[in-house]
């Protein structure tokens, strides 16, 4: 396989920690039809899918490097070890706690926690999901990576219709997750093919017109937010309206990102964040569980309280928890986050989390 250059694009960076923030306010709200459950609502009609597409448009120059089984055999075994041994790690690490305070737990430790996470059908942790989601669909990838990077996404398409008309593949070991998350997948491999001319000329575009870009943005988001609440009430989830009501929020905060990629002094926070989030993604739900359980199940706190705690904490504390302990130790880099690079600390931090 030919080494593969990386090229960093700062408002992918600043996407990837707007994202995160929805994933962490998705995670921290209750549903519900108060304004809290209403962000719920909105952030699970497409943060995740976001992260897909992201993944997709960063995993594309790989694929497209692939010249024969041997290079495709080792990019899986690369992908096993970048997102599986942080899935094993942190399902132990889970049914350990949850051993230990299972009768404070919402969803109690099933007596076929080991089958059912091997088999990615459900986990203790319910947010690493996504690790073992993206690892299936790595692989996917890389066995029809002799195919042109258009018949690829044909198939997810034909494969998402497959799903959405017969959702009970959610049930389905392994068949779930790859038949309804490789389109969002390949639109980011299909974006790989002229990214760098639509990220050329986005920013060219918002820096002549930085302050109409800006409002255009500012007044679409709770456009986008109105649009959602209004619509997700009365579509089915599984449909082709959902489906464009998805892709319309990813592209509002696509939108978004560059805008704020064209304000130095903004940008830095979301820099960090964005460096940030893959810990925050899963350092976070730890943080969230530990406040949950003390303000809620201990002391009896109003939801708004331990909620919004959840949300703030869950979001910066995985930050310097990250930066002071797990990257400084290289066996917490590996198991917590997959990472098995020898880069010190300070060069981790600056590469970020390209894939």
């Amino acid at each position: 396989m030919a080494e593969v250059k990386k090229k960093y694009y700062d408002e992918l960076n600043i996407f990837r920690s707007l994202i995160i923030i929805w994933v962490v306010a998705g995670h921290s709200f209750d549903a519900g039809n108060d304004f809290l459950g209403l962000l719920h609502a909105y952030a699970y009609s497409f943060h995740m899918k976001a992260f897909i597409v992201l993944s997709g448009l960063l995993f594309a120059k790989k694929l497209k490097a692939i010249s024969g089984f041997k290079d495709g055999a080792k990019l899986i075994g690369d992908r096993f070890l970048r997102l599986m041994i942080p899935y094993f790690f942190y399902t132990v690490v889970s049914i350990v706690l949850k051993l230990f305070l299972d009768d404070y737990a919402n969803n109690k430790l099933s007596m076929h926690v080991i089958k059912t996470s091997l088999l990615g059908v459900s986990n203790p942790n319910g947010g690493i999901w996504f690790l073992y989601a993206l690892f299936v669909i790595n692989v996917f990838a890389i066995i029809i990576s002799f195919l042109p990077t258009w018949a690829g996404f044909l198939i997810s398409i034909g494969m998402h219709i497959v799903y959405i008309t017969n959702p009970v593949l959610i049930t389905v070991p392994l068949v779930g997750h790859l038949t309804y998350y490789s389109l969002f997948f390949y639109i980011g491999v299909m974006l790989y093919e002229n990214y760098d001319k639509i990220s050329e000329a986005m920013n060219e575009f918002v820096q002549k017109r930085l302050m109409v870009s800006t409002a255009a943005v500012l007044l679409y988001l709770p456009a986008s937010f109105m649009i959602t609440i209004i619509l997700v009430k009365s579509i089915r989830e599984m449909s082709v309206y959902y489906l464009l009501l998805t892709l319309m929020n990813i592209v509002i905060y696509y939108l978004l990102s560059v805008v704020i990629n064209a304000f130095v002094k903004l940008k830095k926070p979301f820099m960090t964040i964005g460096n940030y989030g893959i810990d925050i993604y899963l350092i976070g739900y730890y943080v969230m569980i530990t406040l949950r359980v003390l303000m809620k199940s201990m002391l009896g706190l109003p939801y708004l309280v331990y909620s919004l705690s959840m949300f703030v904490f869950g979001l910066l504390l995985p930050i310097p928890i990250s930066k002071y302990i797990v990257r400084k130790v290289r066996i917490l880099r590996i198991l917590a986050l997959g990472d098995y690079k020898k880069s010190k600390p300070e060069e981790v931090e600056k590469n970020g989390e390209k894939a």
